[in-house]
Order: structure tokens, then sequence, then C-alpha cells
């Protein structure tokens, strides 16, 4: 059902413009996209988001924009879910490439999402140290951003620190961890 109104919404945007190569074109292309991944329709989400991504780097002549990061942020998802790691580390990279950029802050929330994100695809590949040490860089901003206050990321953060410390046999700092994130939970 979604995907019909965003078809015939997509017929519309291009009835409208009277092109394919307009941003609101990408947008509903990348909300197919979502819809499809969803559904998990892997490669139908990938042909939307790449259809998006042709468009947006066209109608904004640089892979250097929002649009770009956010659909690239989420073919990143597919190949993850499909169980390309590398692939999907690679695109993570673009994307934090991209953000580092666009958003000359190393705080902002994209930036962290997709660090944590780029985290735990090494803490499932096995690269404990390296999942480690990315979780407590992401844990240390966020918590430089909200401070004392109880943030379901910052308490995001602190589980997956204590699973991959769990994971890595380092029961004693996995407890400490846990013990962080019911502080969080019970102070949320």
């Amino acid at each position: 059902m979604a995907l019909d109104y965003f078809k015939e919404c997509l017929e519309i945007r291009i009835a409208i413009h009277g092109t394919d190569q307009h941003p609101d074109i990408a947008t509903v292309l990348n909300n197919m996209g979502e819809v499809y991944r969803t559904k998990r329709d892997y490669n139908e989400a990938l042909e939307q988001y790449q259809r998006s991504l042709t468009i947006s780097k066209a109608v904004y002549g640089t892979e250097q924009h929002k649009a770009v990061a956010v659909t690239l942020n989420n073919m990143a998802c597919v190949y993850d879910a499909q169980g390309n790691q590398e692939l999907a580390l690679e695109t993570y990279q673009r994307v934090l490439d991209i953000c580092k950029v666009i958003f000359d802050d190393e705080t902002h929330p994209g930036i962290m999402t997709t660090m944590n994100n780029m985290a735990g695809i090494f803490k499932d590949r096995g690269d404990l140290d390296h999942a480690l040490e990315m979780y407590h860089q992401v844990l240390r901003i966020r918590k430089a951003i909200f401070g004392t206050i109880a943030h379901p990321d910052v308490l995001t953060t602190t589980i997956d620190i204590a699973r991959t410390y769990k994971t890595q046999g380092n029961y004693e700092q996995a407890l400490l961890f846990y013990r962080d994130a019911l502080d969080i939970i019970q102070a949320i």
C-alpha cells in the first residue's frame, strides 16, 4: 500500500517538475527504497537507492551533500543486512567522510550514528578492539553533548560497549557498563 502511494507520488512529482532530475524525486525514490528495505526486498531497495543517489549527485553537483549521505547510509544498512560487511563498512566510511565535511562538527548526530553502525559491524566481524575504540569515542562525544542527562543515544552506546566487553570475555568491564546502562534506564 505504501509503495502504491509512493509510485503515485513519483508520477505526480515528475509531472509537476517536468523532469525526474529534481531533489523531490530523489527523496521519493529514497523513501521507496526504505519500504523495500523494510520488506527485506534488498535488491529492489538498492535499485531505488541507486536511482536516488544518481539524481542527488546530478542535482547537487557533488557527493558532499546531506541527501547523498542519507542515501548512502541506507545503502550501507542494506549491504550489512545482506551480510556484505566489507561493502557496508566502505559505504559507511563514505557517509562518515561526507558528514565530516558538510557538518564540520564531530558531534553531529549523523556522525555518531554512522560511527556506532560501523562499530557494530566491527563487533560482528570479531574485531572487538576496533569496535570498542569506536564505541568509546562515540560515548565520549555523546556524553559531552548530553552531559548528565540520561539520553537514549547514550544508553544505546553504553549497552553496545557492555555487550562487546561481554563478547570479549571481559565480564568485569561488561558489568560496569551494564550498571551504567541500568542507571540511565532508571533516570529515563
